[in-house]
């Protein structure tokens, strides 16, 4: 082989390392962004219908940006549910979330998704955390049964029995 062929060699090489860098680094979700919101929403799926897809994305959006949507946001965030209602009354809806969630998740990785992530996790288990506190109150012989655990292996919430096992 000659210099020249392995000069060549390394400088292809060198520029297909340097462009996998960048594609990975603008790819990569950034925070506060809807892009990430969109990236949270598919990482939390598959979804049941149009109605429990909108509550994730509800919960997604929550996770990256805080309290309520207002002004575009709000726009932005209502157009996705009458996208997704309307995937459901046309019958196409599990595909439509196959779809899309195949592309977002092309990009779920990051800082920014794993914080939102964890964000999101930490209000299911509030979420929970309140129901099982309001049905303690309701009836109290249950009282510590309903508590929420989380199997860290499999980051299920509530999935572990009582003698450590999954169900």
């Amino acid at each position: 082989m000659s210099a020249n062929t392995v000069l060549w060699t390394i400088a292809v090489v060198a520029l297909g390392v340097v462009a996998w860098i960048a594609l990975d680094r603008f790819q990569r979700p950034r925070e506060r962004t809807k892009r990430l919101v969109m990236t949270v929403w598919a990482a939390f799926a598959p979804y049941q219908d149009a109605e429990d897809a909108a509550t994730g994305l509800r919960r997604a959006y929550k996770a990256v940006f805080g309290p309520q949507p207002a002004g575009a946001h709000e726009e932005w965030l209502n157009g996705h549910i009458q996208n997704l209602r309307e995937a459901e009354s046309e019958g196409r809806f599990e595909f439509a979330q196959k779809i899309m969630r195949g592309g977002l998740l092309l990009t779920a990785y990051g800082e920014a998704f794993d914080a939102a992530c964890n964000k999101l996790r930490a209000q299911l288990v509030d979420e929970m955390q309140e129901a099982a506190n309001a049905l303690a109150r309701d009836f109290p012989p249950l009282g510590d049964m309903l508590q929420p655990t989380i199997d860290h292996h499999r980051r299920r919430l509530g999935t572990e029995k009582p003698d450590g096992s999954a169900s």
